[in-house]
């Protein structure tokens, strides 16, 4: 029962978390929509470029669930600790690779959706470079998040999914609109938001005080 009541707890703020993130990039679209149908076409292009990689790497997320939570029941804590640092460096290498990808390959990866001189002009290089330079901040933030939900952690993801999402990435893509920002003005804001969430996950991460929030360990 107490086992199940625990399952309970991490399914419920998992969804939290991961509806606040859903939330969030819903409303961006939306957002987005009523900036044109030029900005919207150009937004989706840099969002499934966003989320390619994104899915891509979260198989280190999913290693990191798997191997932390291994580690921790069998009360090897500092093993843990060790493996955790390996697959932050891997999800930030993988990030790496991505983020020169999309910079060296931007003109074809753009042909692959539209030809249109406009959505063109709205991707921009800075887009791209934003696109591009916070890839290796994803990886370490997807690395950094398998390896605490792997910790059963889950509330302290919750908390600053919330806080980064609706706190943070919701009212500067609101802004954006008002303030006639673009397309920049609402990357820039998911640019902060995995920012927090990189902040976030590494302190969380280097206090080791997901140890307590294990099973047992508390």
């Amino acid at each position: 029962m107490r086992r199940l009541l625990s399952l309970s707890r991490i399914g419920r703020e998992l969804a939290i978390r991961t509806g606040a993130l859903r939330f969030s990039l819903v409303f961006a679209t939306g957002t987005v929509a009523r900036m044109g149908t030029v900005t919207l076409s150009g937004h989706e292009i840099a969002l499934q470029l966003f989320l390619l990689s994104s899915d891509t790497i979260d198989g280190i997320a999913v290693a990191g669930q798997t191997l932390a939570a291994k580690h921790l029941g069998a009360n090897r804590t500092d093993k843990a600790y060790q493996m955790g640092k390996v697959l932050i460096l891997c999800g930030c290498v993988a990030g790496l690779i991505f983020g020169f990808g999309y910079i060296l390959f931007k003109q074809s990866l753009i042909a692959l959706f539209t030809r249109s001189p406009a959505v063109v002009e709205v991707l921009g290089i800075a887009i791209f470079i934003l696109l591009a330079l916070f890839q290796p901040m994803n990886g370490v933030v997807f690395a950094s998040d398998g390896f605490l939900i792997g910790a059963h952690d889950t509330r302290y993801l919750m908390w600053a999914m919330l806080i980064g999402a609706l706190g943070i990435f919701v009212p500067i893509t609101w802004i954006s609109l008002q303030w006639h920002l673009g397309l920049l003005g609402v990357w820039t804001g998911l640019s902060l938001l995995m920012a927090w969430r990189l902040v976030t996950n590494l302190l969380r991460f280097f206090s080791r005080r997901w140890v307590l929030a294990f099973p047992g360990k508390s």
